[in-house]
């Protein structure tokens, strides 16, 4: 499988903001590297813990 078609996948989700993905042809396992979308995070914890958003905007 090529690492480019994995990277589109992660890039598709609302949650991630970069992915990178490495496989080598000599190794058994794909590596990935992904950069969450922090302002979806929080705004998703937000709404989980049932808390305003600006609680957690403020940790930036």
């Amino acid at each position: 499988m090529a690492p480019s078609f994995l990277e589109n996948i992660f890039a598709q989700s609302q949650a991630v903001a970069q992915a990178f993905v490495s496989a080598a042809p000599t190794r058994e396992f794909v590596v990935a590297v992904l950069v969450p979308e922090k302002e979806y995070l929080l705004r998703r914890l937000a709404e989980a813990e049932s808390a305003p958003i600006e609680s957690y905007l403020a940790l930036n």
